[in-house]
């Protein structure tokens, strides 16, 4: 549906939803008050002692240190939280549990906050339905067009703009690359990654020691680009005649192929001049 379009029924006015009750009026659910379906919320704001935070381990979002300490700065700026926090009254705790919003209800503390803004589930939920609810409002997110959040956080003040949590390097994927200067002069070559596992690494390293020690310990192998395609297709057909799919084994592989293959050329080195000793 559009913006300008707008829904051939719509949903009837409940009375009790989305009012606002004081701390004192929530209703701790129990599974004779729904279905766990339904839901029906209130806002409140209460004090931080009524409420329950998840535990780490229960919470997949987090926060870094720097992330906690500008949230904070940033409430104690606006002595207010500007977004609800929602929570599910727990019977048996008579808690409030924080199912969206733990982060802030840190910060508010850090920030010396007296009362917390809440929209309270006020039916009865599966722990599952609520569990489903948590993850949701983690996921479901939304994402940010880059041109026009560019041209938002452009029109921001220096304080602004360290308020909104963003910094300039958020926006670097917006940066144009001149291609064309990038084409001239630009060395054809490719690089590889090789990952070893530890038996691997020391055979195949030895293998190299026997065609030329390295000088460096760290050894560096540079080739032609031609050389490249043709290690390519020499990597490609022992996968492919040994039936190998990792390429680090196929090279190993590689490697053994011509050990040997040199072993043979040394052994018909060493047999010619027997055989020309033989012919005089």
């Amino acid at each position: 549906m559009s913006k300008n379009e707008t829904p051939d029924e719509l949903l009837p006015i409940d009375a009790d939803q989305y009012r606002f009750i004081a701390p004192e009026a929530i209703i701790f659910p129990t599974p004779a008050d729904g279905d766990g379906e339904t839901v029906k919320v209130a806002f409140s704001a209460v004090p931080p002692a009524m409420l329950q935070t998840l535990a780490a381990e229960e919470n997949a979002r987090f926060m870094t240190a720097d992330q906690m300490r500008r949230l904070a700065s940033n409430l104690k700026k606006d002595n207010a939280i500007t977004s609800a926090v929602l929570v599910y009254p727990d019977a048996e705790s008579r808690k409030l549990v924080v199912l969206s919003g733990n982060h802030r209800v840190e910060a508010a503390l850090l920030a010396g906050q007296q009362l917390i803004p809440v929209m309270v589930i006020q039916s009865y939920l599966t722990e599952e339905r609520k569990l489903a609810i948590q993850l949701s409002h983690n996921a479901i997110t939304g994402q940010d067009d880059p041109n026009i959040l560019g041209k938002l956080y452009e029109s921001l003040t220096l304080e602004y703009k360290a308020y909104s949590g963003l910094t300039d390097d958020s926006f670097n994927i917006l940066e144009k690359l001149d291609i064309d200067s990038l084409a001239i002069g630009t060395p054809q070559y490719e690089e590889i990654l090789l990952q070893f596992l530890p038996a691997d690494k020391e055979a195949f390293m030895s293998h190299l020691e026997r065609l030329a020690k390295p000088k460096e310990k760290r050894t560096y192998l540079l080739a032609e680009y031609e050389d490249y395609s043709r290690l390519f297709d020499a990597i490609v057909a022992v996968k492919q005649f040994k039936n190998i799919f990792n390429t680090a084994v196929a090279i190993r592989a590689l490697a053994d192929l011509a050990i040997e293959r040199l072993q043979q050329l040394e052994a018909e080195a060493e047999a010619e001049p027997n055989a020309d000793a033989k012919e005089t």
